[in-house]
């Protein structure tokens, strides 16, 4: 299922969100292109760009909260959020390497729920803290 762009997404940081705009139109890409039939291994070549952009984001995301004052347990918080995402990225690797069949539906529907969830959740509120630390 695709994704389509929302104005609600956006937290007023016009880097984050131009980010997550590439994430998302990512995401979709990777929908329309990541079939039940394609082999693990064939499929984590595709995903490799995909993660590296996501730990880009993430850099910048901390970056920005660090210079702006953001609160600490707010950041650890977020952090914490990131940290999970690479450790379940990780599982999915092992997946691939191992070719499990169902590695490729699953990924796509964590990469779904996981993105959506993040950004309308803690993206919202490290938008609200920056924007209110002046950082926009």
């Amino acid at each position: 299922m695709l994704i389509d762009w929302k104005d609600s997404y956006c937290t007023g940081i016009t880097e984050i969100d131009d980010q997550h705009k590439v994430l998302i139109g990512w995401i979709n890409r990777l929908e329309e292109t990541i079939v039940p039939e394609k082999t693990g291994s064939a499929v984590w070549d595709l995903l490799i760009d995909f993660h590296r952009y996501a730990d880009t984001h993430f850099t910048t995301e901390e970056n920005l909260a660090r210079s702006s004052a953001v609160p600490e347990e707010a950041q650890a918080r977020h952090w914490a959020e990131h940290d999970a995402y690479r450790a379940r990225i990780e599982e999915f690797r092992r997946s691939f390497v191992q070719d499990d069949p169902h590695a490729p539906v699953l990924l796509m529907a964590f990469l779904h729920n996981w993105w959506l969830s993040h950004i309308q959740g803690t993206d919202q509120e490290l938008g609200r803290l920056l924007r209110s630390a002046g950082a926009c």
